[in-house]
């Protein structure tokens, strides 16, 4: 058996993940087929030059991940078989009203996309499970890869994890992921969607402007969003990022009530809201509180929920173009029987102009 080089010295990944790692990708790619044996644990340790200890370390990562069994003694039999029907595990983010909208619509255009092609979507949710207990979900399921809606603290622990390397996976994500998943793509925006925003509303001469975020860690995307705005040409700015624990729609509602209080010689001119929540709440405060939009105040968002606010100008994401990456680079996965490649793709956004905002 050819000896195969493990790096014991430069390089951070335990032994045992090394192997893991190795023999993983073998078995994708069919040098170990489905209903054989791999080499005796005594050859494998001979060919990776360490001990049977660890050895035994990296082979229980792959029984963990469903691609190997142990029979006769210690015998281990692949057990993997690649798929031809495609079948998306989509990961949910944890049930707050916040963030349901948003994955709901790109869960109802991945419905839609995959019409057409031999495809079935598997919710799996992410809400309180450990890293196993994902993983437990997804073998269960079948599942032939994986749709991680958003980047955030909790599903970096998911998707960067060894548990679920084997699985191909795509993130939809505008921010740098850390640390490169061999089989894991990312998909996300160009930089900029604020200062795209600002640079609009200054063509329509709006100086005074708010902005209504939301200081949250957990969603890296925020994080940028609010530099953005902090960074950008607008020269009176009205920033408003809740930070309490107040519901996003709720907070960016009370926001409106505050500025519809102020002295008309002192209230902006216009609003950015971060995300669509912000956006609603904003709107729906606005209303109430008897502003109308756009004759006594404009509102832009990044991204809109068209179907309950279908006048709402917004920067967009490409999210038709996100889903039909992902289902392009996992189906392509599931016929080749490999691997993704740890690829970004970059999308732009786009201003789209709906009646929301006016010029002064």
């Amino acid at each position: 058996m050819q000896i195969t080089e493990i790096n014991k010295q430069k390089t951070r990944i335990p032994i045992y993940l090394q192997i893991a790692e190795n023999l993983r990708d073998r078995i994708l790619n069919r040098e170990f087929l489905s209903g054989t044996f791999l080499p005796s644990e005594a050859e494998l340790a001979a060919s990776f030059k360490v001990n049977h200890l660890t050895l035994r370390k990296g082979l229980k990562v792959l029984r963990d991940q469903n691609l190997i069994i142990q029979q006769q003694g210690r015998d281990n039999f692949v057990t993997y078989e690649p798929q031809q029907e495609l079948r998306i595990g989509f990961v949910c983010q944890p049930s707050t009203i916040e963030h349901e909208r948003y994955t709901s619509i790109l869960l109802s255009i991945l419905i839609k996309q995959l019409m057409n092609v031999r495809g079935n979507i598997i919710l799996i949710s992410d809400d309180g499970k450990t890293k196993k207990e994902v993983l437990e979900q997804v073998i269960e399921n079948r599942c032939s890869g994986l749709i991680f809606p958003s980047y955030s603290k909790k599903s970096s622990k998911l998707f960067l994890s060894e548990e679920l390397s084997s699985i191909p996976s795509c993130l939809l994500s505008s921010s740098e992921i850390p640390v490169k998943n061999r089989n894991l793509c990312t998909i996300g925006l160009k930089p900029g969607q604020i200062f795209k925003a600002a640079e609009y509303l200054l063509a329509l001469n709006h100086k005074r402007v708010a902005y209504i975020s939301y200081e949250e860690k957990e969603f890296y995307n925020l994080t940028e969003r609010n530099r953005e705005f902090f960074e950008s040409n607008i020269p009176e700015k009205l920033i408003y990022i809740g930070k309490d624990g107040i519901p996003w729609r709720l907070f960016a509602k009370n926001v409106m009530y505050q500025i519809a209080a102020m002295p008309a010689e002192q209230r902006p001119t216009a609003v950015i809201c971060s995300g669509i929540a912000f956006a609603a709440g904003a709107w729906i405060g606005a209303l109430e509180a008897g502003l109308k939009i756009p004759q006594d105040i404009s509102l832009i968002s990044i991204d809109s929920d068209l179907q309950s606010f279908p006048e709402m100008t917004a920067i967009e994401q490409p999210r038709e173009q996100f889903i039909e990456k992902c289902i392009s680079l996992l189906n392509e996965a599931v016929l080749s029987g490999g691997l993704l490649k740890p690829e970004r793709y970059i999308f732009e956004s786009t201003l789209v102009e709906r009646g929301s905002c006016r010029a002064i």
